[in-house]
């Protein structure tokens, strides 16, 4: 009996015991808090990006005490290596943490750049001559001592490594298979006109080559000009380059007999009208040919009047007229129909915009003004019924004054140059004013061919030259609007 009792006290106890063990595990684990983080316990970070925490939870029980958390340790994104941040988190005398592991790596390769492109055009057997490179690195900076080169075939490559052994190559081309014609540009026109007995000036030329770096030295002009002949004369500008491709341009050269002396003309009764005079007018300016025209106006010692747009100032230009003694005037500031003839303030608008320009640039107001399209055009119509018929009216009331023409050179219409100069002169007769209307917008080359011919044939018909003024008799044309 005894045993059996012994035997059930020890049974008791152990499971007593077992009890007591269980349940002190369990508070122990009840009271410890918990701790877990967010994201992976072990990150890879790029150098110089920007560290951002993931974060990390804790909880004791059915209670989230994330707030509690003490994150000890620091990430240097700027130095590679490995860095390890502890969270930790408290509960009583109860104590969780945990650790992440950030390692900054360097994952970037360096950067190659190659002075002169990466293809270099050489003569056939041309020795390469490095124009030059560089490296950097988001890390190591500057790697250009690093760069290996290496010359292979018509290849150069270029290898560099930065120091967590990122490795970058690039390749540069030698193109030595040259099929292109040199190519040479004249300076100054292509037809060049000149009278018995001018002088030929050279204008000069420019020469390019993809391959041959010395294609300027090796231009050669053919032929030769001889300007007491009247005639036709070429000039060809030949280059042969390295690899014996040839470039050629021409220039003609005319030289032709001055027109004759004729009589002085008269009014059909033996009246001596020498004392007429003709305006050289010119619309739609300036551009590259305005300075030729005032070459030429120069040369020949005749003034003339410009009717600028607004939109081409050149202020160079602008006072190269005034200081010549031509006269500067108003044409549009925008030359776009639709919005000068919009209304009679959109004119004006326009108007005073030019006018405003042209005294900005040169200090001249000027008065002296020539409607877009003439005041007889038909295009106003379109946009303003009547405005025309108020304008020439009004403008005269403000103290301007406007000029039509009643010689039409007919430039506009792509014509010759000996067409032109037909329309000038058979249009001249025994009126005691001719303003003739030309123009000097880029590409008009015809206009200044024929304009020397133009002034000499006034010349020596008797006629006189002169710019419009304030004082000039004004030409104008019957108001179809």
């Amino acid at each position: 009996m005894k045993a059996f009792f012994i035997k059930n006290i020890r049974w008791l106890v152990g499971l007593v015991s077992i009890f007591l063990i269980s349940f002190c595990i369990g508070l122990f684990i009840y009271l410890t808090p918990q701790i877990e983080l967010v994201g992976n316990s072990q990150l890879n970070i790029a150098v110089g990006k920007e560290y951002k925490e993931l974060g990390v939870k804790a909880r004791f029980g059915h209670f989230d005490i994330s707030e509690n958390i003490i994150i000890e340790g620091l990430v240097d994104t700027s130095l590679l290596g490995e860095y390890t941040l502890n969270y930790s988190v408290e509960n009583f005398i109860f104590t969780a943490d945990v650790n992440r592991t950030v390692i900054v790596v360097d994952n970037i390769k360096p950067e190659i750049t190659l002075k002169g492109g990466y293809i270099i055009k050489l003569c056939p057997n041309e020795k390469f001559v490095e124009p030059g490179y560089s490296a950097k690195d988001n890390y190591d900076g500057d790697l250009s001592k690093n760069i290996v080169v290496i010359l292979k075939d018509d290849q150069v490559i270029y290898e560099v490594k930065d120091s967590s052994n990122n490795s970058t190559s690039l390749v540069r081309i030698l193109d030595r298979i040259d099929k292109e014609n040199p190519v040479i540009k004249l300076r100054g026109n292509k037809i060049v006109y000149l009278y018995k007995g001018d002088k030929y000036t050279e204008s000069g030329y420019t020469v390019t080559d993809g391959y041959d770096k010395y294609i300027s030295k090796k231009v050669i002009i053919k032929g030769t000009v001889n300007t007491n002949v009247a005639g036709t004369y070429k000039l060809v500008y030949e280059a042969t380059d390295c690899s014996g491709n040839v470039g050629k341009v021409t220039r003609t050269i005319v030289v032709k007999t001055p027109p004759p002396p004729a009589p002085i003309p008269n009014d059909g009764n033996g009246t001596n009208v020498s004392g007429i005079t003709i305006y050289l007018t010119f619309d739609d300016g300036s551009s590259y040919l305005t300075p030729q025209i005032l070459d030429i106006l120069k040369s020949e010692g005749v003034k003339g009047t410009f009717f600028v747009i607004g939109t081409r100032r050149n202020d160079a230009v602008w006072n190269r007229m005034v200081n010549e003694g031509h006269t500067i005037a108003l044409h549009t500031d925008t030359h776009i129909y639709s919005q000068v003839y919009a209304s009679v303030t959109a004119y004006y608008n326009d108007l005073y915009a030019v006018r405003d320009k042209v005294k900005d640039s040169t200090g001249v107001d000027s008065k002296i003004l020539r409607f877009p399209g003439g005041s007889s055009n038909l295009v106003s119509k379109e946009y303003s019924l009547g405005i025309m018929s108020f304008l020439v009216k009004d403008v005269l009331a403000k103290g301007f004054h406007y000029f039509d023409w009643n010689v039409s050179s007919g430039d506009t219409g792509n014509l010759t140059s000996a067409q032109i100069y037909s329309n000038v002169i058979n249009s001249l007769g025994s009126k005691s004013t001719y303003v003739v209307l030309m123009h000097d917008y880029g590409g008009n080359e015809t206009t200044r061919d024929a304009l020397r011919d133009i002034i000499r044939y006034g010349k020596s018909h008797g006629y006189k030259f002169s710019n419009i003024t304030m004082s000039t008799p004004q030409i104008h044309h019957g108001v179809a609007n």
